[in-house]
């Protein structure tokens, strides 16, 4: 994995004073990390930026493609920071810019060199502003919401077993067990053409967060992420016991993270 906060693999980073908590790890079977995430964060700590993506087509491809993502939103966001708090609107425009210049890249590196497992990327970011949480996404990332003890999936899976569960042909328990759980059905790089799903969220005090990657929410069961999210660690504590229950969970896949608390 290609990755600016990080100096071990197991590593959990916080940028403060913003409770926000983001790590990955390689898993216990894979002897890559072909995830990527990034958080960033503006002076005074009003506006935070938070991205998670899952490369895939092999040790080089995938890795390249979660980076080119994240490095991209990272750079548009630098550039942009200072007019970011006026122009809000724009500031969500962007990142959806963002999400599809990376495909048109993506696309046409495997295009022109013929590429036999083309490489590609899920991708959810997260845009959190005074009172609202603005989601672009693409792929099967995740975004979580604990509230009121409760955790809800933010984001819709872009998978073909997904889409089966939409149109009432499988059910949600036969989708979670299913062979091709994790097909997609769109994601950064596949196509000319990518679907960015874009999602508002009202914020309120005590909230908490969840953006990670399939390694990670798919190796535990939904009760069992739901009672780690509800503890009274920190940011940090609440990602170290989330890695640690994914691969307790038997690690198949890299396993990546980023927690963000409201106050």
């Amino acid at each position: 994995m290609i990755k600016r906060f990080l100096n071990n693999p197991a590593s959990v980073n916080q940028l403060n004073p913003v409770k926000i908590a983001g790590g990955t790890h390689v898993g216990l079977v894979r002897t890559h990390n072909e995830d990527d995430y990034l958080y960033l964060s503006l002076p005074g700590d009003k506006i935070s930026l938070l991205v998670v993506a899952d490369g895939m087509g092999g040790h080089e491809g995938g890795e390249l493609a979660s980076y080119f993502t994240t490095e991209a939103l990272s750079r548009i966001w630098r550039n942009k920071a200072s007019s970011v708090e006026s122009r809000l609107k724009e500031s969500e425009n962007l990142m959806i810019e963002c999400i599809q210049k990376c495909n048109e890249k993506i696309f046409a590196i495997n295009d022109k060199l013929q590429i036999s497992r083309a490489m590609g990327t899920t991708v959810t970011a997260g845009l959190f502003v005074p009172g609202k949480l603005t989601i672009a996404h693409v792929g099967d990332s995740r975004s979580y919401l604990l509230r009121g003890g409760r955790v809800k999936q933010l984001t819709e899976d872009q998978t073909w077993v997904a889409k089966m569960v939409k149109l009432g042909n499988l059910s949600k328990a036969e989708a979670e067990n299913h062979p091709l759980s994790h097909l997609l059905s769109n994601c950064v790089g596949a196509s000319s053409n990518v679907q960015v799903d874009v999602s508002h969220h009202k914020r309120r005090v005590d909230d908490r967060y969840l953006f990670c990657t399939d390694g990670l929410y798919g190796a535990m069961p939904h009760k069992e992420l739901q009672r780690v999210l509800r503890g009274i660690g920190s940011p940090q504590d609440t990602l170290q016991e989330l890695i640690y229950t994914s691969l307790k969970g038997g690690g198949k896949d890299n396993i990546t993270g980023i927690i963000a608390f409201d106050s």
